[in-house]
């Protein structure tokens, strides 16, 4: 006669998995991912105080609420771009002035080789002649 002390002859449940929906882009269909993307990605909002907004729309930063430091950041990113904008086109002439210089450089070193060249060939003209 077997002893049943231990086994009582049933196994442990099983726990049931959860389903859950995921939220990521990639279980999205093909049709509803480029319109959930463009409208993550082609604003942002940023909180600046509790009662002022900063939001990036259509390439230009636009300031909400009250008091003066929306018309402070506004000034202030302008006076940021006139400075980009200085700095492009100081760095546009230099540009164009070291293409100037690369282009002459190059014309004086065709303009030597040429002459070197030149003088190759005159220098064994006379040898043929002073042997020949």
């Amino acid at each position: 006669m077997p002893l049943r002390f231990f086994s009582r002859g049933r196994s442990p449940s099983k726990k049931l998995s959860r389903r859950s929906s995921s939220l990521s882009a990639l279980s999205r269909s093909a049709d509803q991912l480029p319109s959930t993307l463009a409208q993550d990605y082609n604003r942002i909002d940023l909180k600046l105080s509790e009662d002022q907004r900063a939001t990036y729309e259509d390439g230009a930063w636009r300031v909400s609420g009250s008091g003066d430091v929306g018309t402070a950041i506004t000034g202030k990113i302008v006076h940021a771009d006139q400075k980009l904008l200085k700095k492009i086109k100081s760095l546009e002439e230099e540009n164009r002035k070291l293409r100037l210089k690369t282009e002459l450089l190059l014309d004086m070193l065709t303009e030597k080789s040429a002459e070197h060249q030149m003088t190759e060939q005159a220098l064994k003209q006379l040898r043929l002649k002073c042997n020949g």
